[in-house]
């Protein structure tokens, strides 16, 4: 790509999909100190909605701050997004109960420095999201099953025929027993 595209142009992309996956980074941290990582609809519509309402602070204070309609939307995002933050500090904690303030800060930040980047990043790596999105949903999908943690089809291992006792992998604490004895 590097030989095709000024390196000018690559290095606000290569920015902003740095930011991005750290935002991506501290949503996983937010959701494994609130409920250990286990699937939760209420704390992703309250982080999706965090996300882009900080983005939105971001795009609005660079390009709309000079007019009244830009500062009142500021004002109601604002808003939304104090709002929002508070709905997920007092969601119950099922994990760490670490403060969540750090990657709820960084998160912000982070969507606040992808905002003052040039428009053609933000593109740029939206076109490649969408791009590994749709190898990933095409290719993939479905093919991973979570309870085995295997990938379907890629399974190298013989079959087991029924009534066949099957052992399970020992530990190393237990081959270091054996080895004391």
């Amino acid at each position: 790509i590097a030989t095709f595209v000024p390196f000018s142009f690559l290095d606000h992309a290569i920015s902003a999909a740095a930011l991005i996956t750290l935002c991506i980074a501290n949503w996983s941290v937010v959701s494994l100190r609130i409920n250990n990582g286990e699937p939760s609809a209420e704390l992703d519509v309250l982080m999706m909605q965090y996300n882009f309402d900080a983005f939105m602070i971001g795009i609005l204070t660079q390009h709309c701050i000079d007019t009244r309609v830009g500062r009142v939307m500021l004002m109601l995002i604002s808003i939304s997004t104090i709002t929002t933050f508070w709905g997920i500090l007092v969601i119950p904690r099922s994990g760490h109960g670490a403060p969540l303030l750090l990657p709820m800060i960084g998160t912000f930040v982070n969507w606040y420095l992808v905002a003052q980047l040039r428009w053609t990043a933000m593109l740029t790596v939206l076109v490649w999201l969408g791009a590994a999105s749709a190898y990933y949903y095409s290719c993939c999908r479905g093919r991973y099953d979570s309870h085995t943690n295997i990938l379907m089809g890629m399974n190298k291992s013989p079959r087991i025929e029924k009534g066949t006792e099957i052992s399970m992998p020992r530990s190393d604490c237990e081959c270091a027993k054996e080895l004391q004895c």
